[in-house]
């Protein structure tokens, strides 16, 4: 298995992967609309034998709270095909874009995903650090934050992902 930057000629994969590995079409109209926002963001795709069969992508976050504002990531989507799930790719890809964020500098990675699977990244309840999610209804177990400058984050305050993530909830 080869991780990798996201090229150009990838997005027809990523878009076919996303559709296979989620319920709805959401996911690749967030995804395709981060890519048109030519915002900073990091993704990764997975590659066996050619073809594409993982991506997770992150893209700028913030945690504010009055006029202080701190610089993160959020972690969304992460996506295994089908037939390829069971087999580490997911967690490799979390793995190595959370190492490429330590090495970039970002305060914290905010993640909104499974309680079960998270954790084993470093991902605990973003509540430990007094941050709530802008999403109102949102379980607090299932929103959750790496933190890698607890004293930026400091009293905490609402994390809010890029505006293309509200059509997702």
């Amino acid at each position: 298995m080869i991780i990798r930057q996201e090229q150009p000629e990838d997005v027809p994969a990523i878009r076919q992967l996303l559709l296979a590995a989620f319920p709805t079409a959401i996911e690749n109209e967030i995804v395709d609309q981060i890519r048109d926002s030519k915002c900073e963001q990091i993704s990764l795709v997975a590659e066996v034998d050619g073809n594409i069969v993982g991506q997770i992508l992150f893209t700028p976050a913030t945690i504010e709270r009055d006029a202080h504002v701190v610089q993160g990531w959020g972690l969304a989507p992460v996506s295994v095909a089908p037939k390829s799930q069971g087999r580490g790719i997911g967690a490799t890809l979390v793995r190595q874009g959370l190492e490429e964020l330590r090495q970039q500098g970002g305060a914290f990675v905010i993640v909104l995903g499974d309680p079960q699977y998270y954790p084993k990244f470093g991902f605990q309840p973003a509540a430990q650090w007094n941050v709530q999610s802008e999403f109102g209804g949102v379980p607090a177990e299932a929103f959750m934050l790496i933190a890698f400058d607890e004293e930026a984050i400091g009293d905490g305050g609402i994390a809010k992902y890029r505006p293309e993530f509200a059509s997702a909830v």
